[in-house]
Protein backbone atom coordinates (compact mmCIF):
# COMPACT_ATOMS: atom_id res chain seq x y z
CA UNK A 1 0.00 0.00 0.00
CA UNK A 2 1.47 3.42 -0.93
CA UNK A 3 2.39 5.90 1.77
CA UNK A 4 0.28 9.07 1.91
CA UNK A 5 2.10 12.21 0.82
CA UNK A 6 0.62 14.21 3.70
CA UNK A 7 0.14 12.77 7.14
CA UNK A 8 -3.21 13.32 8.84
CA UNK A 9 -3.48 16.18 11.32
CA UNK A 10 -2.71 15.69 14.99
CA UNK A 11 -5.28 14.32 17.41
CA UNK A 12 -7.45 17.32 18.21
CA UNK A 13 -8.44 16.22 21.73
CA UNK A 14 -5.06 16.81 23.44
CA UNK A 15 -4.62 20.03 21.47
CA UNK A 16 -8.05 21.13 22.67
CA UNK A 17 -7.01 20.49 26.26
CA UNK A 18 -3.73 22.37 26.01
CA UNK A 19 -4.55 25.23 23.65
CA UNK A 20 -6.10 27.22 26.50
CA UNK A 21 -2.96 26.89 28.59
CA UNK A 22 -0.80 27.82 25.63
CA UNK A 23 -2.96 30.89 25.04
CA UNK A 24 -2.72 31.96 28.70
CA UNK A 25 1.08 31.67 28.63
CA UNK A 26 1.51 33.55 25.37
CA UNK A 27 -0.94 36.28 26.37
CA UNK A 28 0.98 36.71 29.65
CA UNK A 29 4.19 36.99 27.62
CA UNK A 30 2.66 39.62 25.34
CA UNK A 31 1.44 41.57 28.38
CA UNK A 32 4.94 41.45 29.88
CA UNK A 33 6.46 42.78 26.70
CA UNK A 34 3.93 45.62 26.57
CA UNK A 35 4.71 46.33 30.24
CA UNK A 36 8.39 46.57 29.29
CA UNK A 37 7.60 48.86 26.37
CA UNK A 38 5.23 51.09 28.34
CA UNK A 39 6.83 51.02 31.76
CA UNK A 40 10.35 52.30 31.55
CA UNK A 41 12.28 49.36 30.14
CA UNK A 42 12.04 46.92 33.08
CA UNK A 43 14.09 44.00 31.79
CA UNK A 44 12.51 41.76 34.45
CA UNK A 45 9.24 41.99 32.46
CA UNK A 46 11.09 40.58 29.44
CA UNK A 47 12.53 37.73 31.50
CA UNK A 48 9.06 36.83 32.75
CA UNK A 49 7.70 37.01 29.20
CA UNK A 50 10.46 34.67 28.01
CA UNK A 51 9.59 32.17 30.75
CA UNK A 52 5.94 32.22 29.67
CA UNK A 53 6.90 31.50 26.06
CA UNK A 54 9.17 28.69 27.27
CA UNK A 55 6.19 27.12 29.06
CA UNK A 56 4.04 27.39 25.95
CA UNK A 57 6.79 25.76 23.87
CA UNK A 58 6.91 22.87 26.34
CA UNK A 59 3.17 22.32 26.00
CA UNK A 60 3.43 22.35 22.22
CA UNK A 61 6.30 19.85 22.37
CA UNK A 62 4.10 17.51 24.42
CA UNK A 63 1.76 17.51 21.41
CA UNK A 64 4.69 16.74 19.06
CA UNK A 65 4.01 19.87 17.01
CA UNK A 66 7.61 20.45 16.02
CA UNK A 67 6.97 23.42 13.73
CA UNK A 68 4.92 25.29 16.32
CA UNK A 69 7.56 24.47 18.93
CA UNK A 70 10.30 25.78 16.64
CA UNK A 71 8.28 28.98 16.17
CA UNK A 72 7.94 29.44 19.93
CA UNK A 73 11.65 28.69 20.38
CA UNK A 74 12.44 31.48 17.93
CA UNK A 75 10.15 33.84 19.86
CA UNK A 76 11.93 32.86 23.07
CA UNK A 77 15.30 33.65 21.43
CA UNK A 78 13.92 37.00 20.30
CA UNK A 79 12.93 37.91 23.84
CA UNK A 80 16.36 36.79 25.10
CA UNK A 81 17.84 39.10 22.44
CA UNK A 82 15.67 41.96 23.73
CA UNK A 83 16.92 41.28 27.26
CA UNK A 84 20.49 41.85 26.12
CA UNK A 85 19.62 44.64 23.65
CA UNK A 86 16.54 46.36 25.16
CA UNK A 87 16.65 49.14 22.59
CA UNK A 88 15.66 46.61 19.92
CA UNK A 89 12.34 46.03 21.69
CA UNK A 90 10.38 48.86 20.10
CA UNK A 91 6.84 49.39 18.91
CA UNK A 92 7.43 48.05 15.40
CA UNK A 93 9.20 44.93 16.67
CA UNK A 94 6.48 44.25 19.25
CA UNK A 95 3.84 44.61 16.55
CA UNK A 96 5.61 41.90 14.51
CA UNK A 97 5.82 39.76 17.66
CA UNK A 98 2.05 40.16 18.17
CA UNK A 99 1.32 39.26 14.53
CA UNK A 100 3.49 36.14 14.86
CA UNK A 101 1.62 35.03 18.00
CA UNK A 102 -1.75 35.56 16.29
CA UNK A 103 -0.54 33.53 13.30
CA UNK A 104 0.62 30.75 15.61
CA UNK A 105 -2.79 30.63 17.27
CA UNK A 106 -4.59 30.62 13.94
CA UNK A 107 -2.36 27.70 12.99
CA UNK A 108 -3.11 25.80 16.23
CA UNK A 109 -6.83 26.46 15.86
CA UNK A 110 -6.64 25.14 12.31
CA UNK A 111 -5.01 21.96 13.58
CA UNK A 112 -7.70 21.64 16.21
CA UNK A 113 -10.30 21.95 13.44
CA UNK A 114 -8.64 19.11 11.52
CA UNK A 115 -6.16 20.84 9.20
CA UNK A 116 -3.00 18.96 8.34
CA UNK A 117 0.13 19.91 10.31
CA UNK A 118 2.20 21.78 7.70
CA UNK A 119 4.49 24.07 9.70
CA UNK A 120 5.96 25.66 6.57
CA UNK A 121 2.82 27.84 6.62
CA UNK A 122 4.35 29.57 9.65
CA UNK A 123 7.48 30.52 7.72
CA UNK A 124 6.67 34.19 6.94
CA UNK A 125 6.22 34.86 10.65
CA UNK A 126 9.14 32.66 11.65
CA UNK A 127 11.31 34.64 9.21
CA UNK A 128 10.20 37.97 10.76
CA UNK A 129 10.98 36.75 14.28
CA UNK A 130 14.35 35.36 13.23
CA UNK A 131 15.25 38.65 11.54
CA UNK A 132 14.27 40.63 14.63
CA UNK A 133 16.49 38.38 16.75
CA UNK A 134 19.43 38.81 14.34
CA UNK A 135 19.54 35.03 13.86
CA UNK A 136 22.49 33.63 11.96
CA UNK A 137 20.38 31.03 10.15
CA UNK A 138 17.18 31.76 8.30
CA UNK A 139 15.80 29.10 5.96
CA UNK A 140 12.38 27.58 5.19
CA UNK A 141 13.84 24.11 5.80
CA UNK A 142 13.88 25.01 9.51
CA UNK A 143 10.14 24.26 9.47
CA UNK A 144 10.26 21.03 7.44
CA UNK A 145 10.22 17.74 9.33
CA UNK A 146 10.25 14.79 6.93
CA UNK A 147 8.86 11.57 8.33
Amino acid sequence: MPQPLIEPGPDAAPLGWLVGEIRVSTEAAAAGIRRFLDGGADVEALREAREQIHQAAGAVRMLDLRGAARMLDSIERLIRHWESAPGDCNGEAVQKFDVALRALFAYLEGLRAGRVDQPIRLYPHYREIQQLASAARLHPADLLFPT
